[in-house]
């Protein structure tokens, strides 16, 4: 039996069920290699909001392919097809709102290649400008295999590591707003994407997490000591000396 061919069936028929998913899996392990049909942003969703499930951290669940979880990353992961007309993809988009946001917020970071779509479905344009300097800071991209993968700042002394484009992402900053921004990216740093070290940064030049940065610089902590420059200044050029 072709388990992919069917898998695609009951994927564009809305009736994948994740129980026959995971005997596919045992079965065929070759499945774990299915690439679901688009739009793959739109069947993540569903089956995450249908089955009621929480966190979507890709960590947690890399090498256990026959988990619900691993499943619906692997469905937001895939890549989409891109939608010809801006009437079927309005069409997604209003989809995608029928869903609880929570599923949509908790996709977001997984979902590589509907960010922008997810976005536009929550109504969070303005913090696409933040999403794409973490992504482009963190080297976060897709490998050959369609898994993510990331160059994140390390923790090491290395100066070349963990530079950012602080006025882009101040600026990035201002246009999401505060609130959303700091949601964003506490998202992204929950779904163990490989950007938590860079969340740091970027929360650095918020200001957001000065008491955690200042107790790692006290502990010579590296991602703490780059995040410490960072910090917006509270007592001028005293501060400047200071630092």
């Amino acid at each position: 039996m072709n388990f992919s061919a069917l898998l695609n069936y009951l994927c564009q028929h809305q009736a994948l069920d994740y129980a026959l998913y995971r005997k596919c899996l045992l079965l065929v392990p070759d499945t774990a290699h299915w690439t679901p049909p688009p739009p793959n942003s739109f069947h993540a969703a569903r089956n995450h909001a249908r089955l009621k499930l929480g966190k979507l951290a890709i960590n947690s669940y890399f090498g256990l392919p026959d988990r619900i979880e691993s499943a619906i990353i692997r469905l937001a992961q895939a890549e989409d097809v891109e939608l010809p007309t801006d009437t079927e993809r309005q069409a997604l988009v209003d989809q995608l709102r029928q869903f609880p946001p929570k599923t949509l917020e908790r996709l977001l970071p997984v979902a590589f290649h509907g960010r922008r779509l997810l976005c536009e479905a929550l109504g969070w344009e303005s913090a696409l400008p933040l999403i794409e300097q973490l992504i482009k800071s963190a080297g976060l991209r897709p490998n050959e295999q369609g898994r993510i993968i990331s160059t994140d700042a390390s923790n090491s002394p290395d100066p070349t590591s963990g530079v950012i484009d602080v006025a882009a992402v101040q600026n990035a900053i201002r246009q999401a707003g505060e609130p959303l921004a700091q949601k964003v990216l506490r998202l992204f740093d929950e779904a163990k994407v490989g950007v938590s070290n860079m969340v740091t940064l970027f929360e650095a030049v918020g200001g957001w997490n000065r008491a955690q940065v200042e107790k790692g610089f006290r502990k010579h902590n590296q991602i703490a000591i780059k995040a410490y420059g960072l910090l917006p200044l509270e007592c001028g050029q005293a501060e400047v000396v200071e630092r």
